[in-house]
């Protein structure tokens, strides 16, 4: 299994492969995740396949209840915490984990959304940009708490 350079990483942009003299073991490809990476990505298989596919008719049907309880047993998994840092009782991990999460979300798009507007447009613009004092507040455990209206 090759190991891509941090020079290679960080001087390949968007679709740079194809017009740069790349040899082949320099480009990431799904043989080139870790063991723990696999093992996030079935984790959120089963997940999907177990716990949210069979709600699906529910949630189409626009009972919100299915997708609140959902994004609690994700939280529960860790997934609503991929990339929120152990500091906050996140998991901290690297940005190919948090990929590998949102696209075996993408499974049942509905509950991707809600799952993205959860994690994303709510949890990371903290972590990236949030004061100490909202770090502390909002991110510890990064659970979905929809009674007290917090993340």
């Amino acid at each position: 299994m090759s190991v891509v350079t941090d020079e290679i990483k960080l001087g390949m942009k968007g679709g740079g492969f194809l017009i740069d003299d790349v040899q082949p073991e320099d480009i990431f490809t799904p043989e080139d995740f870790t063991e723990e990476q696999r093992m996030i990505a079935q984790t959120v298989d089963d997940f999907m396949i177990e716990e949210v596919l069979p709600l699906r008719d529910r949630m189409e049907h626009g009972e919100i209840q299915p997708t609140v309880d959902l994004l609690r047993k994700a939280a529960e998994l860790g997934l609503c915490g991929v990339e929120v840092p152990e500091k906050y009782g996140g998991l901290g991990l690297e940005k190919t984990s948090a990929m590998l999460v949102c696209e075996k979300m993408t499974r049942y798009g509905s509950f991707a959304v809600s799952f993205g507007g959860h994690t994303g447009i709510g949890t990371l613009p903290i972590v990236y940009f949030g004061n100490e004092q909202q770090k502390q507040k909002y991110l510890p455990n990064v659970k979905f708490d929809r009674d007290s209206r917090s993340i």
